[in-house]
């Protein structure tokens, strides 16, 4: 996780941004024409390499619960499924506050269970705020001074660490914006899955690598590198060979609507990563202000994202029918896989960039794949393993494209 020095006067000069540690270090003898020397372990790529895995094996057991209760259920109900799975993303604000307990727990200098939890509210809020400060400041550089905060005097300061009305406006203005646009690609695969093959549609939806790589090019200003375009092309080219190259696939169901709306959602979803990157990440990503942003994106669900259930009720859609304990207890199961999921692929974004986080979870392809061998027995197609070769490879080059990159910008803020 990340490093917290929080005084118990919360002094504004001490206040730690909780940001990922750098990964290189310099003697101050050093020329600083020399180029660094790395540290032992670069803590950021840690960090998302550890984020990564919970994406994967979160994804992995959801999947498998999902097949489960498709199997053995007859509830389909896929919007309330999708309003109790996002809704639930709240839950990351209690979990994020329990790490910071225990993060926080030796530094402590209160006593007593209540004073101590005020104390680790405090500067964990603290830190929060800090960051949107940063954040804000990024996106909005002329609604804010321009002075530093290194450079700011202690009235400055404080006046920057108080949520103002814009700060507050535009922490609400994302966390609507984010819950919805997680949904629409969400809702549109649903809706899709009935019109097309499965196979289709799993080739379609992972082209949003693609999308979140034009995005970044468009939108984030990231250079078009040749090995990063052929290591997006081998993953997107290894799924369609799991979907398309399989003798097995009998479904032969092809509406009109089918591709476009995959195609439609595919963009979204890509479109949502870039976003997220661009308006929601701190210019100094930290695991803390990612998953407050994640428990707020489940709050606005909880509150905002009911309002289609009785419209899709009433229209004859969707009829709104509670599922039974058993299938609820799955549901529940299968929303709390998705808050792990979800968490971990946002501060993964954070960490990394959108095409990285895109590509890395191409390797759940493989991993339920291999899932899918232990649980039911079957060997799975040579289809399968040729494609993840593929998308296994892909994100070896995309990894090492991204280290480079690290190392680039390593050198630079040492220069600076």
């Amino acid at each position: 996780m990340t490093s917290i020095n929080s005084p118990d006067d919360f002094s504004m000069r001490n206040l730690s941004y909780d940001a990922i540690p750098p990964s290189t270090t310099q003697s101050p003898n050093m020329d600083p024409d020399d180029p660094p020397r790395r540290a032992p372990v670069n803590s950021r790529s840690l960090v998302a390499v550890g984020m990564l895995c919970i994406c994967i094996a979160s994804f992995v057991i959801q999947s498998e619960l999902a097949q489960f209760v498709q199997q053995t259920s007859d509830y389909r109900k896929p919007y309330f499924i999708l309003y109790i799975g996002h809704s639930s993303y709240m839950l990351m604000l209690p979990l994020q506050f329990m790490t910071e307990y225990m993060k926080r727990f030796k530094s402590l200098q209160s006593t007593g269970i209540k004073n101590q939890c005020v104390e680790v509210f405090q500067s964990a809020y603290a830190d929060f705020k800090v960051s949107l400060a940063e954040l804000v400041r990024h996106v909005r550089p002329d609604d804010y001074q321009t002075t530093s905060l290194e450079d700011a005097s202690e009235d400055q300061l404080i006046k920057t660490l108080r949520m103002s009305s814009q700060q507050t406006r535009y922490l609400i203005k994302i966390s609507v914006s984010l819950a919805i646009m997680i949904t629409v690609p969400a809702y549109l695969w649903y809706i899709t899955v009935n019109l097309i093959s499965m196979a289709s549609l799993t080739a379609v939806y992972n082209t949003a690598c693609f999308w979140a790589y034009l995005f970044s090019i468009l939108l984030l200003g990231e250079r078009i590198v040749t090995q990063k375009v052929l290591a997006v092309v081998l993953c997107v080219f290894g799924v369609l060979i799991m979907a398309l190259w399989s003798s097995e696939d009998t479904d032969n169901r092809h509406n009109p609507l089918g591709i476009p709306l995959a195609v439609a959602g595919a963009v979204a979803y890509g479109y949502y990563e870039v976003f997220y990157k661009q308006y929601a990440s701190p210019v100094k990503a930290t695991v803390l202000f990612a998953n407050v942003v994640t428990g707020l994106i489940g709050v606005t669900s909880l509150f905002i994202l009911w309002v289609p259930i009785p419209i899709l009720h009433f229209s004859g859609y969707e009829l709104f029918q509670l599922p039974s304990w058993t299938t609820l207890g799955y549901i529940f199961a299968i929303a709390l896989t998705g808050v792990m999921y979800n968490a971990g692929f946002m501060c993964l974004i954070a960490l990394t960039n959108p095409v990285f986080a895109a590509v890395g979870i191409m390797l759940t392809i493989p991993a339920v794949a291999v899932a899918d061998v232990f649980v039911t027995g079957v060997m799975v197609p040579a289809s399968t393993i040729a494609g993840s070769i593929c998308i296994l490879i892909g994100f070896a080059a995309l990894s090492y494209e991204l280290s480079k990159d690290e190392d680039q910008e390593d050198r630079d803020s040492v220069r600076d």
